[in-house]
């Protein structure tokens, strides 16, 4: 009699979120905040524009006030 291998993994796993998930996971810390706009910055940079210009009141205030000095 033959012997029949199963192959455990991997497996695929799928599940459904919510954007209240996402946003948890997104600001979870510093580090993975950081790594979001670095990937929204390389991927999304005309959304990143847009995001700006319609906040382009408070963000200019931010700057002036030295919010974006390093």
């Amino acid at each position: 009699m033959e012997e029949k291998k199963i192959q455990w993994f991997p497996k695929q796993v799928r599940i459904e979120i919510t954007e209240k998930e996402v946003r948890a996971f997104i600001g979870e810390s510093e580090e993975s905040l950081e790594a979001f706009l670095d990937w929204m910055f390389r991927s999304h940079a005309y959304t990143m524009s847009e995001y700006i210009d319609s906040q382009m009141e408070l963000f200019s205030e931010f700057v002036l006030a030295g919010g974006a000095a390093e």
